[in-house]
């Protein structure tokens, strides 16, 4: 028991040191979002504006553990943004695999947005890999 106690100890200082920094990149170069910082205690989604990569959104917020087991942690947050076009609904998370070699975290965002005008509401899902 105290052996498992202090494996789920390590494991936790572990996935803690994991969410230091880490920068995820879209793997569809013509995607939406075209990368993702995730620090200490922030989340950032960039945009392509013209040919520029730029910071879009920011929430004080970082993807909380929400599963543990056959070998890897997944991390998960909702965040919202509401402005005078669209009430947006992001669902941002990551997966970290233990003790796979060769086996990168890999990111996932779900946006949900509901236009106020005419427009009809669209969902843009994106899947991203870490960048080393």
């Amino acid at each position: 028991m105290k052996k498992q106690i202090s494996l789920l100890i390590v494991l936790l200082l572990f996935s803690m040191t994991m969410i230091g920094q880490m920068h995820f990149i879209n793997n569809d170069n013509h995607g939406s979002f075209p990368k993702i910082e995730i620090n200490n205690t922030s989340t950032t989604l960039f945009a392509k504006i013209g040919e520029n990569t730029k910071p879009w959104l920011h929430w004080n917020e970082v993807p909380k553990n929400i599963e543990s087991g056959k070998g890897h942690s997944k991390f998960k947050m909702i965040v919202y943004n509401n402005d005078g076009i669209a009430n947006r609904t992001f669902e941002i998370s990551y997966t970290i695999h233990y003790g796979q070699a060769n086996t990168a975290p890999k990111a996932y965002i779900k946006a949900s947005y509901l236009y106020r005008d005419k427009r009809p509401s669209k969902i843009l899902e994106e899947h991203f890999t870490l960048i080393p």
